[in-house]
């Protein structure tokens, strides 16, 4: 490490470990007043440990990215015995990525880069810019395209079957300028020699991409009860075997998916989907599926690492209210419901979502009023019921997810029992 400026205040500097991650530490003389010149005005890393590091003034951590070759600036502070430390970021490539799945390659700048017009000889979207290696081999990207993820990264895609996982990916980047057009990515040995180290260079190893689950929807409608989703097609053979699958809900609690009642299918618009059907879920319970021996269409079966074959999650619900119990009366409230859920407030109590005939169609009386207190409906209408005569309710509310449909009860008109009060 070299300090440019008076080293009169740093009493000593040494790398610390810490839990995280490696610490520059400078010591100032209590006694050195900023900016009077006995402050170390710029740093100089010219080596760093790898990994997320700070720079420790006084005992004041600056949570600064430490990287070799970068350039930090000290000056006065605001307030008495500040100090501020800026970083001088050079222009080059921080990061770059393969997914060999999606065939795309992602390249991340240091700073943000000229987009458009894509086009242009210095645009960090125009192709040409882009040597890619993997081995030995320089890719041809005759018929790629590439895309800006966010202002700093860069996404080459089409390039199905060319990311070997495993091998060596080097990318090499030329022209290209920052998106204020102040500076253009270093290239120190041109076309000579294209080093690891050149800021216009990235090399990393290509990752294999494991076949795994990469979602799971549950739901509490038996048709479509589990939406499992893999990262790649699946062989239909293992897919569609219900002992390749566990699924806990609420966890701790295994349902048994051998019943006929129960089907597997692979979704025809999307081989990668496997819907399970027939299973009754209860929304809000927590729900684990674990998948083993599941293949990918290309022979790889689903690691059983209890990560990549492993999912938990809501089951949600996605079907409407149901009338659990319906009780008619001869006098107001008219009308008793009870839901297998919770209800909407406002819904529950908007008289018009309801309506009440008698079965023989010789009664339609209105709903003047709904009330809900959380539990139970109560419907006053228009006009008395017949006593024994049987009466059909329709209801269409919200319950809390937002789900609604029509739910019909039927049931005879009682006379409520006569209260029975004490007398002294």
């Amino acid at each position: 490490m070299r300090v440019q400026g008076t080293t009169n205040p740093l009493q000593w500097v040494e790398w610390l470990k810490r839990g995280f991650g490696p610490v520059i530490r400078l010591d100032i003389d209590p006694n050195a007043t900023v900016g009077d010149g006995t402050v170390p005005t710029r740093i100089w890393i010219a080596h760093a440990p790898p990994g997320p590091s700070f720079i420790e003034l006084t005992g004041l951590f600056f949570p600064l990215e430490i990287g070799k070759n970068r350039l930090y600036t000290v000056s006065p502070g605001t307030g008495a015995g500040d100090i501020n430390v800026t970083v001088d970021l050079p222009f080059g490539l921080v990061a770059c990525d393969a997914d060999p799945d999606a065939g795309a390659v992602s390249v991340r700048y240091s700073l943000p880069v000229k987009l458009v017009p894509a086009t242009d000889a210095d645009s960090a979207l125009n192709l040409a810019n882009y040597t890619l290696f993997v081995g030995a081999t320089q890719l041809d990207l005759t018929g790629a395209g590439t895309e800006a993820s966010d202002p700093q990264t860069i996404v080459i895609q089409g390039l199905a079957g060319k990311l070997t996982p495993g091998a060596d990916l080097k990318v090499v980047v030329r022209n290209v300028k920052t998106a204020d057009g102040t500076k253009t990515i270093p290239d120190p040995n041109g076309t000579t020699r294209d080093d690891p180290d050149d800021p216009n260079v990235c090399v990393t190893k290509i990752r294999p991409t494991f076949f795994r689950l990469a979602f799971v929807d549950a739901f509490d409608d038996p048709a479509r009860a589990v939406v499992i989703v893999f990262n790649r097609p699946v062989d239909p053979t293992t897919a569609l075997n219900k002992a390749n699958y566990r699924l806990e809900s609420p966890p701790g609690t295994v349902i048994d998916l051998s019943p006929a009642s129960v089907v597997l299918e692979i979704d025809p618009s999307d081989p990668r989907r496997v819907i399970v059907e027939g299973v009754p879920l209860t929304a809000g319970n927590l729900f684990i599926l674990t998948v083993t021996g599941v293949k990918d269409d290309r022979g790889n079966t689903i690691p059983n690492d209890g990560i990549n074959n492993r999912f938990k999650g809501t089951v949600q619900d996605v079907t409407p209210p149901r009338i659990a119990t319906a009780r008619f009366f001869t006098t107001a409230p008219h009308v008793e419901l009870t839901f297998n859920e919770p209800l909407d407030v406002n819904s529950a109590r908007n008289r018009f979502n309801y309506s009440v005939r008698a079965t023989d169609n010789s009664e339609f009386p209105d709903v003047t009023d709904a009330t809900y207190d959380g539990t139970t409906v109560k419907l006053t209408l228009d006009s008395d019921l017949t006593a024994g005569k049987e009466y059909e309710v329709t209801a269409n509310v919200l319950d809390l997810a937002g789900n609604f449909g029509f739910s019909i009860a039927t049931g005879r008109a009682e006379t409520r029992a006569a209260r029975v009060r004490s007398l002294r």
